[in-house]
């Protein structure tokens, strides 16, 4: 299979570390393509990532996609939501879709819109509270 991985890169990650200072009044959602794995597909450097967000505790998800797969999950105190595919799956136990996400200071109120695919969780809507 041909996998396709990402990079950040040095100078993508300095960036980053300077800005996450200037927006500690705030909560901070990073989002990324590839998925956060140790996978030869995935995000090559998310390990320095997460070391570089971990003393932010204002930084409080990951949105991401590239696997097709819809998942919600945490890194410690980090959710780590895993969008599903828009155009196809590559299976049909994953919805094909997107996510209509809706942002506070407390947290965000995700609902999955399905339109092929697994179509059991449409219109379910998922609440993630800031920790």
């Amino acid at each position: 299979m041909n996998q396709t991985p990402g990079l950040l890169g040095r100078a993508q990650r300095h960036w980053l570390a300077a800005q996450l200072p200037r927006l500690a009044d705030r909560p901070v959602v990073l989002c990324v393509h590839h998925t956060l794995g140790e996978g030869d597909g995935d995000l090559l450097d998310a390990d320095r990532l997460f070391a570089l967000v971990a003393p932010h505790r204002h930084v409080k998800a990951i949105v991401f996609g590239h696997s097709h797969v819809w998942t919600l999950s945490r890194r410690d105190r980090l959710h780590l939501i895993n969008l599903p595919a828009v155009g196809y799956n590559f299976s049909d136990t994953q919805p094909v879709g997107w996510v209509d996400a809706r942002f506070s200071r407390a947290g965000v109120s995700l609902t999955l819109r399905a339109l092929a695919g697994e179509r059991a969780q449409d219109g379910r809507t998922y609440r993630l509270a800031w920790s």
